[in-house]
């Protein structure tokens, strides 16, 4: 089976790597829609304006797109390596299996590495000011609401009189 090529006689290894993968694509998966909102929440902070909506329709344009490209990528790299459709996974040259691995395994860990240490270094959405900046958009969007209800209920009052 396609498992038993990948790994080998790296099994353990293999299952490591395939949990730290795990892991990787987990976090970002729950960190990417946090981070959103952050971004979100600062250009309210610095424009006034809430733009989620534009904030969706620009996320959805780049990885729509994105996801096709990466999509096409994996077979142009097993074919870069040589991998033969026409036979067996068992009969596939030395140079395409690595290709499977390193198409599979090495190129997304190298890309999680990259992002992990592009946040780390360039994402400024964290710390005291940051949650003083949260902590006055919250009491804003109290205000908001509240005089919302207000003119709700007055509209209401009025119309039953």
């Amino acid at each position: 089976t396609l498992f038993w090529m990948l790994l080998g006689q790296y099994l353990f290894a293999g299952i490591v790597g395939f949990l730290c993968a795990g892991i990787g694509f987990t976090g970002g998966m729950y960190m990417i829609p946090l981070m959103n909102g952050d971004v979100i929440d600062y250009d309210e902070h610095i424009s006034g304006l809430r733009r989620e909506g534009m904030y969706a329709g620009v996320n959805s344009f780049i990885c729509k797109p994105s996801i096709s490209i990466a999509n096409a990528l994996f077979p142009a790299m097993l074919l870069w390596f040589g991998y033969n459709k026409d036979v067996t996974m068992f009969e596939q040259t030395e140079l395409a299996k690595i290709g499977i691995k390193v198409s599979w395994l090495l190129i997304p860990a190298i890309l999680l590495l990259i992002c992990a240490i592009c946040i780390k270094l360039f994402y400024p959405l964290y710390g005291e000011k940051w949650n003083a900046i949260k902590a006055d958009i919250a009491i804003k969007h109290e205000k908001k609401q509240k005089a919302y209800e207000q003119e709700v209920l007055g509209k209401l009052k009025s119309n039953n009189k």
